[in-house]
């Protein structure tokens, strides 16, 4: 664990390494949610579960109350009960945001709310949020920054996870590992 003054401080977890940026005094202490067992089961899941299969996704997350009119339900699917911070539904949410390209709604205790939600932001959030990352990461980021009550994680499909908070990156990870092979040279055992 190392810190370079005022900028980046570095934490391990698992083979990845995070980056949390400190960016006083709005982000250097924000945390993913009051319950490190959450924010361990969802650094996970994101990490360990959904980059390394290649399922990109947007994961939204509220502390305060929803602002629906900044969501589009229009093509929302409601799921069994499956909680993110529950390692045992890990397999069938892998399943599920595979076949989902859009936002998962998740409540502060970790519930999935609702999957297939389209993020809405406002025309200041556009013109403040000019990130050049995919439009995964420039929707999560403008409507991070219009509701500073959400906390968004987006895992690329190409594998990094990065976390938005108020419009900023709080966490970032490097590059995923490759999958395992899907077939073995012969003579490899």
């Amino acid at each position: 664990m190392g810190r370079t003054p005022g900028l980046r401080q570095c934490h391990r977890v698992g083979s990845h390494e995070l980056t949390l940026c400190h960016q006083p005094p709005r982000t250097a202490a924000i945390r993913l949610t009051t319950s490190t067992n959450f924010q361990n089961s969802l650094l996970e899941l994101a990490i360990h579960w959904l980059a390394p299969s290649r399922v990109g996704t947007t994961i939204v997350i509220h502390h305060g109350e929803l602002d629906l009119s900044a969501l589009d339900t229009s093509t929302a699917v409601h799921t069994p009960p499956l909680s993110v911070a529950n390692r045992r539904h890990f397999a069938a949410l892998v399943a599920v945001l595979r076949q989902h390209d859009l936002a998962v709604v998740v409540t502060p205790e970790g519930a999935i709310r609702k999957v297939a939600v389209g993020l809405r932001w406002s025309e200041d959030a556009e013109r403040a949020v000019t990130i050049d990352r995919g439009m995964r990461h420039r929707s999560a980021q403008r409507y991070s920054w219009d509701q500073p009550s959400a906390t968004v994680v987006v895992v690329s499909e190409d594998g990094p996870v990065t976390v938005f908070r108020r419009g900023e990156i709080v966490v970032t990870t490097g590059a995923a590992p490759a999958p395992l092979p899907t077939a073995w040279p012969v003579g490899a055992l």
